[in-house]
């Protein structure tokens, strides 16, 4: 039995804890465990609402006539051509 490094109560339960086995109680380790969710949905949520505001910008891009007129020029052509890998790919189209 070992001494819980959060609460201090006896415990026969260790984790492994950067490469080192650390003793952790039950309730302890469920709290953790518990508190790790919640920030983990947390971050899945924020994460969402950047994709969703990416998209939402790649669409408005995409009814924007003046980025996407026929090139004249070869740095034209070239960024057009760019833009198009880059929207493909936050479609999910590939990488054009």
């Amino acid at each position: 039995m070992s001494e819980c490094k959060v609460c201090g109560s006896e415990t026969g339960v260790v984790f492994n804890i950067g490469f080192s086995k650390t003793p952790v109680c039950d309730s302890c380790a469920y709290t953790i465990a518990a508190q790790q969710a919640v920030c983990a949905e947390s971050e899945r949520d924020r994460l969402k609402a950047e994709l969703k505001a990416i998209r939402d910008m790649v669409d408005k891009q995409a009814e924007d006539e003046g980025l996407w007129f026929d090139a004249v020029t070869c740095p034209e052509a070239y960024l057009q051509r760019e833009l198009r890998k880059l929207h493909a790919a936050i479609e999910g189209e590939g990488n054009g």
